[in-house]
């Protein structure tokens, strides 16, 4: 067994873990049962509630920079396109917490939450991803720039937005089905609402 420290854009601990001739025998297993799905839901309410304190906050600094920011003799928050930009992402945070809310609630309750559970992933992902944007847009761009805390709140809410992040099966169990598609060389998934939503969404060359 050995273990290979990982760098990444987040600068969290992560490392690749190799097993090489390892044999675990059946009465250490921990994760299957009741136990997976304790533990998958945990995560996801974790994730979904952490990536909702990085959204308000990241939020919360680009309205102040907004209000204090000037172009043209006048604050950009008082700029149309800036506002909405601002309403847009405010609205998804809403949207996170009372997904999230709901969900906890329900967990809490012992109530059925597998859907509630992962509607909250799905907003976190989804939501994270459009207001890191606006974040780093309203800030002219500066969260390329690591001199600027900003940078923090573009690629913290991005990263459960990626496929690996997104815990197993949220997207199907919130009404989205998934379909592999052969294109040529490359492989695409395809995520297509099963509502009458008229909402497709595809990745080029996902992890298999």
């Amino acid at each position: 067994m050995s273990v290979t420290a990982l760098q990444t854009t987040g600068l969290g601990s992560v490392g690749h873990l190799a097993l090489d001739g390892v044999t675990v025998d059946g009465s250490r297993l921990v994760a299957h049962g009741d136990a997976l799905s304790w533990l998958r839901t945990m995560y996801a309410l974790g994730r979904s509630a952490f990536q909702l304190g990085v959204l308000e906050r990241g939020l919360q600094m680009t309205a102040e920079y907004a209000r204090t920011r000037e172009q043209f003799d006048r604050p950009i928050g008082s700029f149309q396109a800036v506002g909405q930009r601002l309403a847009d992402g405010y609205i998804d945070v809403k949207g996170l917490r009372l997904t999230l809310t709901q969900a906890a609630w329900k967990v809490a309750e012992d109530l059925p939450a597998e859907l509630d559970v992962a509607s909250a992933a799905f907003w976190a992902a989804d939501a994270g991803h459009r207001v890191a944007h606006t974040i780093v847009h309203v800030h002219g761009g500066v969260g390329v720039d690591t001199d600027h805390p900003v940078h923090r709140y573009f690629w913290q809410p991005r990263r459960p937005s990626s496929p690996w992040a997104v815990p197993p099966g949220s997207y199907a169990r919130s009404g989205v089905s998934w379909q592999r598609l052969p294109l040529s060389r490359d492989c695409s998934v395809t995520v297509g609402c099963e509502r009458d939503c008229g909402v497709t969404l595809e990745t080029r060359n996902p992890t298999h």
